[in-house]
C-alpha cells in the first residue's frame, strides 16, 4: 500500500530520515510530503513514531483527472473498502466510551 506523510515545507528530508530509521521504504520525497510504501504495520509505526510529519494519509486510488467530470467518474470507480482489512477499520470504533471519573 502507498502512504503520504505530509509535513511543513523544509522538513521533507527529516521525515524521510525518520521513515528510513523506522525501516519503512521511502518511494519519493516531494514538496511538503514524503511518499512511502508498506503494510498496516508500517502505517502504525509511522503514526506512532514520526515526530515531524503532520498527517499520514493512505492512498486509496490514483487516476488522471483533467476535468471535474473525470474526477467525479474516477472517484465513483474507487474501491472505498480498501482499508477495511485493518482491525480498527473493519470492526469500527466503540459507539460510546465509559467516562472516567478522576
Amino acid at each position: 500500500m502507498r502512504f503520504i506523510a505530509t509535513c511543513k515545507m523544509g522538513l521533507e528530508s527529516t521525515v524521510n530520515f525518520q521513515l528510513r530509521r523506522l525501516g519503512i521504504e521511502v518511494v519519493a520525497t516531494e514538496d511538503a510530503r514524503v511518499v512511502f510504501e508498506g503494510g498496516y504495520d508500517a502505517m502504525a509505526r509511522a503514526l506512532l513514531w514520526l515526530r515531524t510529519a503532520e498527517r499520514v494519509l493512505m492512498v486509496a486510488a490514483e487516476f488522471p483527472a483533467t476535468s471535474f467530470d473525470a474526477l467525479f467518474e474516477g472517484t465513483k470507480r474507487v474501491d472505498w473498502k480498501v482499508g477495511q482489512k485493518h482491525p480498527v477499520l473493519r470492526f469500527g470504533l466503540p459507539k460510546h466510551r465509559e467516562e472516567s471519573r478522576c
